[in-house]
């Protein structure tokens, strides 16, 4: 829903549109409801990928952080042993702490690349390079750009890179441990 900190501009005829259209009320509900009943709803469609990377590193964050086991896939093979009758495995105190470490690296590094994707979604790198310098006179900086600028752009496909690798290896670790994000 548009909110004050949303970007629009504030008090503009668009916002008080916005605001006082029976719509965007009907719409914001109908969202929510969407949500609570199927977890997602049909506006999260029109960009998925954004959708699920905007709560996944928070899912994975809680899911690193209140675990109760570890996948069987984060234990080299033969460390796992068959020590009862009913087929329960176990392996040594070694074995799991290595196990465990494994699974927190793995966790971190999913986390990590979906935290790239937002950071690539959201372009500016602001956090990185500070705040985007902008004049007033916009028409005039789009046409005659400053050498700060170009430095800046430069910067922040360097830091573009940086991020599509980190979100790849951490897609690649998501795919690859699909099954194994349960608790």
């Amino acid at each position: 829903m548009n909110n004050l900190s949303s970007g629009y501009r504030v008090f503009t005829s668009y916002w008080w549109k916005y605001w006082f259209s029976p719509s965007s009320y009907y719409y914001w509900a109908k969202y929510k409801i969407q949500r609570a009943n199927r977890g997602w709803a049909d506006c999260d469609v029109g960009s998925l990928d954004y959708y699920l990377s905007q709560w996944l590193p928070d899912a994975l964050k809680l899911l690193r952080s209140t675990k109760h086991g570890t996948p069987f896939s984060m234990f080299e093979p033969g460390e796992c042993e068959t020590i009862q009758s009913d087929g329960t495995q176990w392996a040594g105190e070694e074995a799991s702490a290595r196990a465990e470490a494994k699974w927190q690296v793995t966790l971190t590094k999913m986390i990590e690349g979906f935290e790239a994707l937002n950071r690539m979604d959201d372009g500016l790198y602001e956090s990185e390079l500070g705040p985007y310098p902008m004049s007033i006179h916009f028409l005039e900086d789009i046409n005659n750009p400053s050498e700060e600028r170009e430095q800046r752009y430069k910067k922040s496909r360097g830091l573009e890179k940086r991020d599509e690798a980190i979100f790849q290896e951490g897609m690649k670790l998501f795919v690859e441990h699909f099954r194994d994000l349960w608790d």
